[in-house]
């Protein structure tokens, strides 16, 4: 499982020389993974993505961008970080290709414990945020 947006460079250079072949997750272990690790969404590398995939999409889990903070951290100090990151979108999706798909929308997809300053970010918003199903178990570590 790699962690990092398609086309992943490393894979696209590994096929120039290697016969590369990709596996399928069936759908009962993309539930699993989902029911063990909340913040997995669902996704699909597209078709022709790689040569390995070249005539059909692979369906996958996706990991969305997210900004942790301990819970110490005030509620505005977490609100105007969003605030601040949102507010420059476009010259932050310039910097990294990958922040394209950093968009508050897809906050709706990860089923994270929300720190309050996010609540209230995404609820102003107009975001819909998931509430940890049954089992959640936080990933969380003090130190």
């Amino acid at each position: 499982m790699v962690q990092s947006p398609a086309p992943w460079p490393s894979l696209t250079e590994l096929e120039a020389t290697q016969t590369v072949s990709m596996i399928q997750m069936t759908d009962d272990e993309l539930a699993t993974i989902k029911k063990l690790y909340p913040f997995y969404s669902d996704s699909v590398i597209p078709a022709g993505t790689y040569k390995a995939n070249a005539d059909f999409e692979i369906k996958t889990l996706c990991q969305w961008s997210v900004m942790a903070a301990s819970a110490d951290v005030s509620e505005q100090v977490v609100y105007d970080l969003l605030d601040a990151t949102f507010s420059n979108y476009d010259d932050l999706a310039v910097i990294n290709n990958a922040l394209k798909l950093a968009v508050p929308e897809n906050a709706e997809k990860v089923g994270v414990k929300w720190h309050p300053g996010a609540e209230k970010w995404y609820t102003e918003h107009g975001i819909t945020l998931q509430t940890p199903g049954e089992g959640f178990a936080p990933m969380a570590r003090s130190y």
